[in-house]
């Protein structure tokens, strides 16, 4: 395999004029369709700092091939037609699959070579300025970590794949020069500024403290943005392998574990996660989600979910994730790719969704970010998706909907068995999970009328698994009277209609899967058993599955 290294400015073809970016992705190629060919590599370049506490430079060989019917532009900066090669570290400690490395500078490609590591190169170029169909083109490790032709990924359109070079960070230089040579389109980054960068400049950032885990597993991942490919070839443009990092007392030696390329996101190489993508049609790039479920603890789920954003120019700044109305949610935690700790997400819940957000730190471009709760509710993996809302507007759809697993199946339900009286149906609920032993175990009804008295029922008339107890306090009590038998206790509401009764589960293993149905009838202006003319009020029947 022939790896280029750095070529003289004279051997690139200056080209001329820039296309304004816009969202729908009007600069389609047909035939224009670029791989991944080679991954490998990862290498740290450089250093500061002292360990555990240090700051490595990282960059890893990647290899271009044209898999499609045309030739692909491959012109250096200043011209804007080149690839972008952007890159991601991640690791995957307990539950959790997180970025461990900055959003991090982007290759900017700049010469093609014709060779052949994935098929017969069919029309080679003889100046580097396109890659031909069926060549290929490798960029090494100290090529694609070399900061003269690394850019901030903000200048960068994913969904188009343009690049504008006048005000650039190519243009500019580092520090900028003054004005007008700051803005006019030719390179004012010279070598002997990225010289001074440092050993750890515009590589990919990772701390000692995030490689420093035996227990964990390490992945890098490479992506080919081009210009003009359309969406459905891009599958193939990104790809990832697994890594072992080791300290040896001075730097750190990062063995590749993997032959082959793991295509498409990162998060495909979570274990136990599910991983679900979309766009917001034809108006920007794909967000992939990942959700990995685990528990119960305590009759607690936990999930978590990563969020990786592909190539979507405008950014995600909410996840809505659906909820049962009879749970709640805690425990919210948030990772991002940058160390402001003011910034993080927050929660909010309605009846219906889980809203996470922070509309000012959005997922932007090839990035990853986390977030996690718990709930009582057990996951749901099919039927219903995530809604993300973009962060900035666009002619486009404003929210992007991707299937994923949700808590929606909670330990206990409502079914709509009660019928509502003169007030209308009110709500029964429980304030935690239903298993074994949770003495705090309280049932809810909110909604009914203000100033009650209601009786809670339990029958097993109303049980679709057939169960035959009901559990109260910390006494149980068989169903010796036939189906039509119903178990009895009072709740009294306030004047906000809302009451509880505690009903603490006993420390019995035989009641693990069982389940219990649970309904209220209120009366005011009497009382149940001999109601006036007031009127009476039921809710909708509960069910209860006590779990372990």
């Amino acid at each position: 395999m022939a790896i280029k290294g750095l070529l003289p400015a004279a051997a690139f073809v200056a080209f001329a004029g820039f296309v304004n970016s816009t969202f729908a992705q009007s600069n389609t190629i047909p035939g224009l369709n670029v791989k991944l060919g080679g991954l490998s590599s990862l290498t740290e370049m450089g250093r500061t700092g002292t360990f555990p506490a240090g700051m490595n430079g990282l960059a890893m060989t990647t290899t271009a091939c044209n898999t499609g019917t045309v030739d692909v532009p491959w012109l250096a900066a200043m011209a804007d037609n080149h690839p972008i090669i952007a890159f991601i570290v991640v690791r995957e400690r307990g539950t959790r699959m997180q970025q461990i490395s900055d959003r991090s500078y982007c290759k900017h490609g700049f010469f093609a070579l014709s060779l052949n590591d994935c098929s017969p190169c069919q029309h080679p170029s003889p100046n580097g300025t396109w890659l031909g169909v069926g060549c290929s083109d490798t960029y090494s490790t100290s090529n694609n970590g070399d900061s003269y032709w690394l850019g901030p990924p903000d200048e960068i359109d994913p969904w188009l794949g343009m690049w504008n070079p006048v005000c650039s960070h190519f243009d500019q230089g580092e520090p900028p020069v003054p004005p007008p040579a700051d803005c006019d389109g030719i390179r004012s980054l010279s070598q002997s500024q990225v010289n001074a960068l440092g050993p750890v400049a515009h590589r990919i950032h990772v701390s000692d403290q995030d490689l420093n885990f035996n227990s964990s597993n390490y992945y890098y991942q490479g992506y080919y943005n081009i210009r003009s490919e359309a969406e459905a070839n891009r599958g193939d443009n990104l790809g990832s392998k697994k890594f072992t990092p080791s300290w040896t007392g001075s730097a750190w030696s990062i063995v590749t574990n993997d032959s082959a390329i793991t295509y498409g996101s990162v998060l495909s190489r979570w274990n136990g996660a599910t991983v679900t993508s979309n766009t917001n049609g034809s108006d920007d790039g794909r967000v992939y989600v990942a959700v990995k479920v685990t528990g119960p603890t305590n009759g607690l789920y936990h999930y978590e979910y990563a969020i990786h954003n592909r190539d979507n120019m405008r950014g995600v700044c909410s996840i809505h994730l659906p909820v049962s109305p009879c749970t709640t949610v805690s425990g919210l935690g948030f990772h991002d790719v940058d160390s402001d700790a003011t910034n993080g997400w927050t929660l909010t819940q309605t009846s219906t969704e889980i809203i996470i957000q922070n509309p000012t730190n959005p997922v932007l471009w090839n990035s990853i970010y986390n977030v996690w709760f718990d709930s009582i509710a057990a996951p749901v993996t099919s039927g219903f998706s995530a809604t993300l809302d973009e962060a900035n507007p666009g002619p486009g759809a404003p929210t992007i909907t991707i299937p994923t697993t949700v808590p929606m199946n909670v330990p206990f339900s409502n079914f709509g068995l009660g019928t509502p009286g003169c007030n209308g149906a009110h709500n029964m609920c429980a304030n935690s999970a239903p298993f074994i032993g949770n003495s705090n175990f309280t049932l809810k009804c909110d909604h009914g009328p203000a100033n009650s008295l209601g009786l809670g029922i339990a029958t097993d008339a109303f049980l679709p698994s057939g169960g035959d107890q009901f559990f109260l306090g910390i006494t149980l009590y068989n169903d010796i009277l036939g189906a039509s038998q119903l178990y009895a206790f009072d709740v009294n509401t306030d004047m906000n209609g809302n009451g509880t009764a505690l009903a603490a589960i006993p420390n019995d293993n035989s009641l693990i899967g069982q389940s219990f149905t649970i309904d209220t009838l209120y009366a005011w202006g009497g009382n149940p058993c001999n109601p006036s003319p007031n009127g009476l009020s039921s809710s909708n029947a509960m069910q209860i599955v006590i779990t372990q």
